[in-house]
């Protein structure tokens, strides 16, 4: 079984081999999760890309999208996450109106906008 943790920095899954194009630590692959050559169409059982499509052109992410799906399985499973924007808007908001709120929630506004290390939950 294949299992992709795509643009996974520092933060390894077990159970997945963790993709990266900067990071090579154990049990890592050094590699373009945009491009995936490394992986023949129709190999892998599960693609996770957590806080990694926000990081490609607007130009660039439908082709993306085709090619993780060209990659999977049939019936492979993809899950995606990226900061909402219309939250992160409204964090934004707060951070900026509310002095007591700025230094608790740096860390969590800092993710929306740039993503983290926070699960998610997928969708079937």
């Amino acid at each position: 079984m294949i299992r992709l943790n795509l643009g996974s920095g520092e933060h390894n899954k077990d159970g997945y081999i963790n993709v990266d194009h900067r990071f090579e630590p154990a049990g890592q692959l050094q590699g373009d999760a945009f491009s995936l050559t490394e992986f023949e169409d129709n190999s892998i059982d599960e693609i996770r890309a957590y806080a990694l499509l926000e990081h490609a052109s607007q130009i660039r992410t439908l082709d993306i999208l085709k090619l993780w799906h060209r990659k999977l399985k049939p019936g492979g499973l993809l899950n995606i996450s990226v900061p909402d924007f219309v939250e992160t808007l409204n964090r934004c908001r707060r951070y900026f109106d509310d002095p007591e709120w700025k230094y608790e929630n740096w860390q969590y506004l800092n993710e929306r906008i740039y993503g983290g290390p926070r699960e998610f939950k997928p969708i079937r």
